[in-house]
C-alpha cells in the first residue's frame, strides 16, 4: 500500500443473509468475548447503558460508536440488518439496542448474523519497536474518526439531491486534465474535494444507504483497556451499506469498504478478513445460537493461490524496505481462499480475494 496512490483499497461486498424488530435482552457474546468488554468499557467511557446512571455524566461526545439505542438498520429489502461505525454489522450488543441483527424474511424475528467485523493487517517497515511491525486492526479497534458531531452514520438513497450517480453534480473538474469530476465528495459531513462545499457530490446507491468514516488510529481505540495493546496501522476506512426493495434484489445487501493509507508511509502485504458469527434461528427462542456447529462432511479449509506475476497487487520488491524475517518475494504473493458451512442453519460462506456471499443453501 503506497502513499503515492492514498493507499486505497476497494473491497464491492455483497451479503445475502436472512433475518425483527423483537430481541433477547441479553447479549450473545461471551463475557469473555474481547468485543463484550470492549462495549462494558464504552458504556463506562460515554456514560450510556447501564452505566449512565451510575456514571451521572449529562454532556457526551456526539460522534459515540452508533451501537446504542435505535440505529442505522436497513429495512427496505428482506434483509434487515444494522450498521454500525465501529468496525462492525449487526447488533451483538442487545443489552443496549433492541435493533435487528440481521434477520430475514423482514420483520421475521428469525436471525442469521449475530457479528460481522473488519479486520486489516498489515507490515509496518519502518516501526522500531518489534512488537508493532505486524499489527492487525479488528472490529472494535475501529472507530469514528473523530468526536466531531460530523463524525457519525449519514443516510441517503437513490435519486436524492447531490447524490446521482455519474453525475458532475457540482460542476467540479481536474485542474490538471479538465476532466469533470463525479461523486467525489464521500457522504460523510466533510469537504473532501476542498471545494468548500460539503456532501455536494458523491453517489448514492439502492432505495437505502448508510455510509460513515471509521479509523484505526483514534485515541479512544489507542486508550483502551485490553490484554493486548491497540497499534494502529493508520488506517481510514470508507464504509457504505446498501439494500434495494426492486424485486429479484431484496433478498441481500451490500458493504463497500474503501481503505486509505494516512499513516505517512508504505505499509506492507495489507490483507482484509472478516470476522463472522452467525448466530442463526428465531429469537422467541432463548438459545436459539446454541446449536450452530459445522458439518465435518462438507469440504472447507484454507486454499493457496498465487498470485501472477501481472497482477497489479503484486507489490515489486524495489517498492519497500526488507522486514528482516520476512522473505521479499512472498509479499502480497499469495491469495487465501476459505470455504464452510454452518450446520442446522443451513447458511453458506464462501470467501474471495473481494467478495463474501452469504445465502441458504437448498
Amino acid at each position: 500500500m503506497n502513499r503515492k496512490t492514498a493507499g486505497l483499497l476497494r473491497i464491492g461486498f455483497a451479503v445475502l443473509c436472512m433475518t425483527a424488530l423483537t430481541v433477547p435482552a441479553f447479549a450473545r457474546l461471551p463475557e469473555n468475548d474481547p468485543e463484550w468488554q470492549d462495549i462494558l468499557q464504552l458504556q463506562a467511557e460515554y456514560g450510556v447503558g447501564p452505566l449512565a446512571a451510575q456514571s451521572g455524566r449529562v454532556a457526551r461526545p456526539a460522534a459515540i460508536p452508533d451501537i446504542f439505542g435505535p440505529g442505522a438498520v436497513l429495512t427496505v429489502g428482506n434483509v434487515f440488518m444494522k450498521c454500525t461505525n465501529y468496525g462492525f454489522d449487526g447488533n451483538p450488543f442487545t443489552n443496549v439496542s433492541s435493533d435487528p441483527s440481521g434477520q430475514w424474511p423482514g420483520a421475521s424475528a428469525v436471525e442469521y448474523l449475530n457479528l460481522l467485523g473488519i479486520g486489516v493487517g498489515g507490515v509496518n517497515p519502518f516501526a522500531n519497536d518489534p512488537l508493532a511491525v505486524r499489527r492487525v486492526s479488528l472490529t472494535t479497534e475501529w472507530r469514528p474518526a473523530t468526536l466531531d458531531a460530523e463524525d457519525r452514520m449519514y443516510r441517503s438513497y437513490d435519486g436524492i439531491v447531490n447524490g446521482t450517480r455519474f453525475i458532475n453534480d457540482d460542476g467540479d473538474s481536474d485542474p490538471a486534465t479538465g476532466d469533470g469530476l463525479y461523486d467525489e465528495d464521500f457522504l460523510d459531513g466533510r469537504d473532501n474535494d476542498g471545494d468548500g462545499r460539503i456532501d455536494e457530490d458523491f453517489g448514492a446507491l439502492g432505495q437505502q444507504m448508510y455510509t460513515c468514516v471509521m479509523r484505526d488510529d483514534t485515541q479512544q481505540a489507542i486508550q483502551a483497556a485490553a490484554a493486548e495493546r491497540h497499534v494502529p496501522l493508520g488506517l481510514e476506512c470508507r464504509k457504505s451499506d446498501w439494500a434495494y426493495s426492486i424485486p429479484g434484489f431484496t433478498d441481500f445487501n451490500v458493504i463497500q469498504y474503501d481503505f486509505y493509507n494516512r499513516s505517512g508511509h508504505t505499509i506492507d502485504s495489507l490483507m482484509v478478513a472478516f470476522r463472522t458469527d452467525m448466530d442463526c434461528g428465531p429469537i422467541e427462542k432463548s438459545n436459539y445460537f446454541s446449536d450452530d456447529f459445522n458439518l465435518p462432511q462438507y469440504p472447507q479449509g484454507d486454499f493457496i493461490i498465487e498470485t501472477k506475476s501481472t497482477d497489479l497487487r503484486l507489490q515489486p520488491a524495489s517498492d519497500r524496505p526488507q522486514v528482516n524475517d520476512a522473505a521479499v518475494t512472498l509479499a502480497c504473493a499469495r491469495t487465501t481462499r476459505s470455504a464452510c458451512r454452518a450446520g442446522p442453519s443451513r447458511t453458506t460462506t464462501a470467501t474471495r480475494t473481494r467478495r463474501r456471499v452469504w445465502a441458504p443453501s437448498c
